[in-house]
């Protein structure tokens, strides 16, 4: 069950400072958002506040929007104001996809950074071609990806795990709010299971604790439940959820 020892609208404030989108538009109580394409939370409707307008007004002026920048009508589903809000797109056939969980913990576990891990203040050519090549990111959204990844506030960490010449695992903290924000953690799939994911975790704990984070948070799909079980072990608790509706048109 979500913990109610966090605070939804805190994580979710600071994942938005911590993962901006490259545009954004408030309307009626919604946040548009458009980020190159890459990254479901950026490229998608959040309902932040009550709203005033007829939905279907409000589903046409989004469609537009977003396809004037080549994207699908997609809805964030989150703890948020408009509580009806899910089932009412359920009800004009938009589908549900990306479900996710947040995860969290008051305490930024204290440690040293491990000396086999390299964390770099800026996405070095190395560390860009490492993490593409283990998350799998192809040409097509390569160019977006990069564009979130310079995007990213300071601080931010770029941490690379490498076993001789070879990434074995890579990923990203940001520290905004006293919170450390964990994202894009991959693993080598064939040198899972190894302890490299904990290994990378407990350095870019250590790199947050240097830089005032007292909580962090991450983000995990529902079915990953090797990760979860990982995190779960690093003293993280699940903390809500949310997921996606996606446009039939």
């Amino acid at each position: 069950m979500p913990s109610n020892s966090f605070s939804v609208a805190q994580i979710e404030r600071a994942a938005s400072r911590a993962w901006p989108a490259r545009e954004t538009l408030r309307y009626d109580g919604w946040m548009l958002r458009y980020g190159e394409g890459f990254s479901r939370r950026i490229n998608s409707v959040a309902a932040t506040e009550s709203s005033t307008r007829p939905l279907d007004n409000k589903l046409g002026r989004c469609r537009r929007w977003y396809a004037e920048r080549g994207l699908p009508l997609l809805f964030r589903i989150a703890p948020a104001v408009e509580a009806d809000l899910d089932a009412s797109l359920g009800e004009r056939g938009f589908t549900g996809e990306g479900h996710t969980v947040v995860m969290a913990q008051s305490v930024v576990p204290s440690g040293r950074q491990p000396p086999e891990v390299g964390i770099g203040e800026s996405p070095s050519d190395r560390w860009i071609a490492a993490e593409l090549d283990l998350a799998g990111v192809g040409p097509v959204k390569a160019a977006g990806w990069l564009a979130v990844m310079k995007r990213l506030p300071h601080p931010a960490g770029f941490a690379l795990l490498r076993s001789g010449d070879a990434p074995v695992a890579a990923g990203v903290g940001v520290v905004v709010d006293g919170w450390l924000g964990v994202f894009e953690v991959v693993v080598d799939p064939d040198r899972r299971r190894r302890g490299h994911g904990r290994l990378l975790m407990e350095a870019l704990h250590a790199w947050g604790g240097e830089r005032g984070a007292e909580r962090s948070f991450l983000q995990v799909l529902v079915e990953n439940r090797a990760a979860i079980g990982l995190y779960g072990s690093l003293g993280y608790e699940e903390a809500y959820r949310y997921w996606y509706r996606r446009d039939p048109d």
